[in-house]
């Protein structure tokens, strides 16, 4: 015999362990994605969206029922320009041992081969493992025919979707910055800083018809930004933690008390009142996802803190010298 059915099923398990499929890292989700089907019944879809994972870039992805790839826009639109040479060598008759090299770069690799009788485009990233995806014949004109489609969903979100984004990620971040200041227990690391996203409220609105999904799919680069701002800030004025001024989200703030605890911050740092000076003045603005948010709030902030900031030290003088 040639081994014991124990021999035998041992090496069928290790040949067996050898092809098992190990699944790539799931993609990252994007912003504002536009799905397209080139195929549902072998669920093969195109996908172009905002990732926030490679610096709120526009790309496209491919997706099959067990893999993926991600390719840029640029790559994309190398594989339009190439499309009448790829259907050419698709609709040849099939060679085994026939491969061609379409488009081959740092990233990424276009080739043909043949699988299950027919050749088939083999688009693969080079820089992720198990990252490709195999276009037959049927896919390719269909990816031909989305070709204007997809050109433009992709010229819209760079154009236009894109830099909203971006401005709805600067007031988020001011937001969670005045419900930080808020909190009576503010987040200290990156860690905290992402459940703490998670746990704010999102007032969405007409102006900010992405902040539900920013939230959902780019926390982790929102708690990074918030950090980083808050390390600058903090490297240039140090934060005392013993001392917390009411935050302007508050049902109680109002202007006077905000100016008040300024002034008694300044009476204990010196002995006599300075003059007033333009460059002691609280300058704060509203982030345009607050409920207290307004224009004209914005633009007369400056005066009348300047004009409060006044009449509570003329008070308090006046309340000293009694």
């Amino acid at each position: 015999m040639a081994g014991s059915i124990a021999d035998n099923a041992t090496l069928y398990n290790e040949k067996k362990k050898a092809f098992t499929y190990v699944p790539p890292t799931p993609p990252a989700e994007l912003i504002e994605s536009t799905s397209y089907t080139l195929d549902f019944t072998a669920r093969k879809f195109i996908i172009v969206g905002i990732d926030p994972t490679e610096q709120l870039q526009t790309v496209v992805l491919l997706l099959t029922s067990s893999r993926y790839v991600k390719i840029s826009t640029n790559f994309i639109r190398w594989i339009f320009s190439l499309m009448g040479n790829v259907l050419f060598f698709i609709l040849d008759t099939p060679q085994n041992y026939k491969r061609t090299i379409f488009l081959e770069t740092d990233s990424y690799k276009i080739s043909s081969m043949v699988y299950s009788g027919s050749n088939v485009l083999v688009i693969e990233s080079k820089t992720e493992d198990g990252c490709r995806v195999l276009l037959n014949r049927i896919d390719l004109i269909k990816l031909q025919e989305l070709e204007w489609c997809i050109t433009v969903s992709i010229k819209e979100k760079e154009a236009n979707i894109k830099p909203k984004i971006i401005k709805q990620i600067n007031n988020y971040c001011e937001y969670l910055r005045e419900k930080c200041l808020q909190s009576d227990s503010p987040p200290n690391n990156l860690r905290e800083m992402e459940i703490f996203i998670r746990n704010v409220e999102v007032r969405q609105s007409m102006d900010t018809p992405n902040l539900s999904q920013i939230k959902m799919f780019a926390t982790t680069q929102l708690a990074e930004l918030c950090v980083a701002h808050r390390n600058a800030r903090n490297s240039e004025v140090p934060y005392d933690k013993n001392f917390k001024r009411l935050s302007s989200l508050s049902p109680n703030f109002s202007t006077i008390m905000d100016e008040t605890a300024k002034l008694y911050e300044d009476i204990d740092a010196c002995d006599e009142i300075n003059p007033l000076e333009d460059d002691n003045l609280v300058k704060y603005e509203y982030s345009p996802i607050s409920p207290n948010y307004s224009p004209d709030n914005n633009i007369s902030i400056k005066q009348e803190v300047a004009t409060t900031s006044i009449l509570v030290k003329v008070i308090y003088i006046i309340s000293v010298f009694k």
